[in-house]
């Protein structure tokens, strides 16, 4: 069972600090502290256009002090709306088949927030990252 100890024991296994990540999170984030989980660093990824100009930027937030971290230029996308998709990101910057059948679904999910998070670390260092998150 999926219960909030077995997350806690999971999330603290090797007294590890383990790093939360989510994709336009703010509802997840708030569960989690309600939850218990204050401790663990959150990260927060969302994709937006922020001049409204069609040219989207991937931001990493810290949610503890909702700090941008990172605020990566993916580029001029048309679509309706100022907010990417998961999906909608993966594919503006991986032509690899991630095997999803399903979207929303918490596995597919797992997989393409991994491979944006791997793209952002790739691209701007993840040195840098940590250094931003661990003080």
């Amino acid at each position: 069972n999926l219960t909030t100890s077995f997350l806690k024991n999971y999330l603290d296994f090797n007294n590890q600090n383990a790093i939360i990540l989510l994709w336009n999170g703010n509802s997840d984030k708030n569960i989690l502290l309600r939850l218990g989980f204050s401790t663990n660093i959150m990260l927060n990824m969302t994709a937006y256009d922020t001049d409204n100009n069609r040219v989207f930027y991937l931001k990493l937030i810290y949610f503890q002090s909702n700090e941008i971290i990172l605020n990566h230029k993916l580029g001029y996308i048309i679509k309706n709306g100022r907010f990417l998709s998961l999906k909608e990101t993966q594919d503006s910057i991986c032509n690899q088949n991630h095997d999803i059948t399903c979207i929303h679904d918490a596995t597919s999910d797992v997989k393409l927030s991994k491979c944006i998070f791997n793209y952002l670390c790739i691209k701007n260092n993840y040195q840098f990252i940590l250094s931003k998150i661990i003080k």
